[in-house]
């Protein structure tokens, strides 16, 4: 039953995930589905919000004759199929028109599902059992420049997010908490017996200390060989029973936590062992930030339903985006201070001498005009690589004054890629779906 459990929810949020989305059509798209060695039909809808694919949970498996409970304190949801229990837990969702979304990633990891994608027929292939579905490589595909970083048969079942150290040492927050890979090899980083969840988003600052959230309700630092649960006030507490889903360092050090709930968005910090709530946070909307970016100087520049939002000196301000963008901003800020704008879609901008202009005039890509960019990363003030806001979007780097799509024809193409660092020796790291890590030799 759990097996077949697993099969129903794969399928359908498959299906889910290749129907129309805001930026481009399915008819566009002329992707099939193989699950199990069986060639699938289906056409029930899809939301993309944030970047990511948001699929109607309740709908799907009621049509499937399955009956859907949703346990919001627990973030999970409860399934009875001819008398037999499940559940599956849903660490991010949204609520749109009542209907309950969550992520098309997220859950396919909590199934253990092998995904493939074979780009000669165009096939999504899947295993419900999680063995890996064989493809057929790519004919003519140039692979000399990518490297996959493998992590099967460990005792974490999947990854949820990467970080990198100076060093070159790669980290991976789990199931299983957070791992580290040395020379190939992989092993816990301290504790990892700590953790009862997963591990929801991890940041590495410059100074050594690594930031981790566990199950968007704890807050974890690693400092000095040590994990330490950052405690949270209990009276008074501004952030008290909310989510926590980002923690970033400041330039000054400090510990600066996006936190939200239905009631109260908003940022607070931690500094000496004490909370403090961001000045201002109340003018500002905060809902659905994206990244927060900080400057040599201490600026910092965020993004938020209220838009592009720039913090100097304890105090917001709106900045102004190009004309004809729309919300869901995405950014990132190089080395020196230069920032480099995503909009939904309206392609992709830099900001300079407080003009926003396309990187490379006319040499842009005409594919990133009037799409979605939702992932950038700089390497350094001339080196950035940006993905296209698609489901089985494309990856380009800027060098030089010029553009290049390096995901066609590579290993990963047309798969959905969910990050994108650049890592100490040079290397683009891309996560993808399907396939896990990969990193490009940009030389």
């Amino acid at each position: 039953m759990k097996h077949l459990i697993k099969k129903m929810v794969v399928a359908s949020l498959l299906a889910s995930s290749l129907s129309a989305g805001p930026v481009f059509s399915t008819s566009s798209q002329d992707v099939k589905v193989n699950i199990d060695g069986e060639l699938q039909q289906f056409n029930p809808p899809a939301i993309l919000r944030g970047g990511k694919t948001y699929v109607p949970l309740r709908a799907v498996f009621e049509e499937l004759g399955a009956e859907v409970e949703w346990d919001a304190k627990n973030r999970e949801v409860h399934i009875t199929k001819d008398g037999v229990k499940s559940k599956l837990y849903i660490p991010t969702y949204i609520q749109i028109n009542g209907r309950l979304m969550i992520p098309l990633r997220k859950v396919s990891e909590e199934l253990g599902a092998g995904i493939a994608w074979d780009a000669n027929t165009r096939t999504v292939l899947i295993n419900s059992d999680g063995s890996q579905p064989q493809v057929t490589p790519v004919q003519n595909a140039t692979t000399r420049k990518w490297k996959t970083i493998e992590y099967k048969n460990q005792e974490f079942s999947a990854v949820s997010k990467t970080a990198w150290k100076s060093d070159g040492t790669l980290l991976v927050g789990t199931d299983k908490g957070v791992w580290k890979q040395v020379n190939g090899k992989w092993s816990p980083l301290g504790n990892h017996k700590l953790f009862k969840d997963w591990i929801t988003y991890l940041e590495q600052g410059k100074d050594g200390r690594l930031l981790a959230i566990e199950g968007h309700t704890k807050l974890w630092i690693f400092d000095n060989d040590s994990w330490e649960q950052i405690q949270l006030p209990e009276v008074d507490c501004f952030i008290c029973g909310k989510s926590i889903w980002r923690a970033n360092f400041s330039t000054e050090g400090e510990i600066v936590v996006e936190f939200a709930d239905s009631n109260y968005p908003g940022l607070g910090s931690y500094k000496d062992g004490k909370w403090s709530q961001y000045e201002d946070d109340a003018l500002v909307d905060f809902y659905t930030i994206d990244s927060m970016n900080w400057l040599p100087d201490g600026t910092m520049w965020t993004t938020s339903v209220d838009g592009l939002l720039r913090r100097i000196d304890g105090k917001w301000a709106k900045f102004p985006v190009p004309e004809g963008s729309l919300p869901d901003y995405y950014i990132s800020t190089s080395q020196s201070g230069k920032l480099a704008l995503g909009t939904h879609a309206n392609g992709m901008f830099v900001l300079e001498n407080d003009q926003w202009i396309r990187p490379g005039g006319a040499s842009y890509p005409t594919p990133l005009k009037d799409r979605g960019v939702r992932l950038l990363a700089w390497s350094n003030d001339d080196v950035l690589a940006v993905q296209a806001h698609s489901l089985y979007g494309n990856v380009w780097i800027f060098k030089d004054g010029s553009w290049t799509e390096i995901t066609a024809g590579s290993p990963i193409a047309a798969q959905e890629v969910f990050e994108l660092y650049w890592t100490p020796s040079g290397q683009l790291e891309l996560w993808t779906d399907s396939s896990g890590i990969w990193l490009y030799d940009l030389k």
